[in-house]
């Protein structure tokens, strides 16, 4: 128990006070992500493999957090899909989400049906993300490594 608590005081989402008898004060910083992951996670972990995406590595939840700070600066359309253009998240990348998110990074994403197929127009080749539904998916699938990162 002290373990995953510990994991979970440098992921930032708990802390921890030793109170000096013996006993801590452990108080949750951020209990509604905490609660909706574990819901999430149970969820997936009960679904038939049929109907669940598969798991998202660690580098491919680091890939879908750099898309989604793009998608963020983009107006959805009118059926609530984001607009991505990848030319420019390869361009901008680096300085924005602080490594380099080629146009072909987002293949594995797109097999494994967390974002939508490529659009190429003249203006260069897009893809389009309902951030509503990826945007907590990214997010849970971060936890999942980072805890299977810190708990080894």
């Amino acid at each position: 128990m002290q373990s995953i608590v510990n994991v979970l005081t440098e992921l930032e989402f708990v802390t921890q006070e030793d109170r000096g008898d013996g006993t801590q004060k452990i108080t949750n910083l951020r209990a509604a992500d905490l609660f909706s992951f574990v819901d999430w996670y149970n969820e997936w972990l009960f679904k038939q493999d049929k109907d669940r995406l598969p798991p998202m590595s660690e580098s491919e939840a680091k890939i879908l957090n750099g898309i989604l700070l793009f998608a963020k600066k983009v107006q959805p359309n009118n059926k609530g899909l984001y607009k991505v253009n990848l030319n420019d998240v390869q361009n901008e990348s680096v300085k924005e989400a602080g490594f380099l998110i080629k146009t072909d990074d987002v293949n594995p994403l797109i097999e494994k049906k967390y974002l939508t197929e490529k659009i190429m127009d003249e203006q260069g080749v897009y893809i389009l993300v309902e951030l509503p539904y990826v945007e907590p998916l990214a997010r849970n699938w971060t936890i999942v490594n980072n805890l299977k990162k810190k708990l080894k």
